[in-house]
């Protein structure tokens, strides 16, 4: 016997679900991510081999699908970036308007694009920002000297604004991730045999 012509079948041996040996399993076969073989299947220490031909249109499917899903989180990636761009021209935490901090700034807190704290101590000087305290943001402050920035209501309003756009992008990207799963899962019982 030739032994280039021998097939390596370890990689086709498959755990059998000992529920199932036992009859009592809960799951289908797409469902269980153990084997569930056929009665006429031979079962050898709670290991079934599967067969090589009829595993491989799955396989090929398969590296389509993973070629399918690497483009796929590619995508994601890609929004994800987008989201954690947040709203053009809107940083946060919010930068501190060095015009405001020279005793320049004409255009006055309420329309200054900038942060204008009352407190030079709410600045980190490292990146020249504020820290936003979120329960102002949210109508819950009550703190008589916060030490966090509490902006005037058209920064309050792209902050608002910006937050929601993030949540709006996790939300997508953990449906998406949920449906990558869920693929997985289905391309996974694809390979047991019913």
């Amino acid at each position: 016997m030739n032994i280039a012509h021998m097939r390596d079948t370890k990689w086709l041996t498959l755990e059998v679900c000992r529920e199932f040996q036992r009859g009592t399993c809960s799951r289908t076969d797409q469902e269980c991510k153990f084997a569930h073989p056929a009665k006429s299947c031979q079962v050898e220490n709670g290991r079934v081999i599967a067969c090589f031909d009829s595993l491989k249109t799955q396989l090929e499917i398969n590296g389509r699908n993973n070629l399918i899903q690497q483009k796929n989180m590619a995508m994601l990636a890609q929004q994800m970036q987008l989201a954690n761009a947040i709203v053009p021209g809107t940083q946060l935490p919010p930068m501190v308007c060095r015009e405001y901090q020279r005793g320049n700034c004409s255009r006055g807190e309420n329309d200054c694009r900038f942060a204008h704290p009352s407190d030079s101590t709410m600045i980190d000087t490292n990146d020249n920002t504020v820290t936003v305290c979120m329960d102002y943001i949210k109508g819950r402050c009550s703190r008589e000297k916060c030490k966090y920035f509490h902006p005037p209501a058209h920064l309050q309003a792209k902050i608002k604004a910006a937050q929601h756009q993030v949540n709006q992008a996790t939300a997508a990207a953990a449906m998406y991730q949920q449906a990558l799963a869920n693929m997985q899962f289905q391309q996974q019982a694809a390979f047991l045999p019913s």
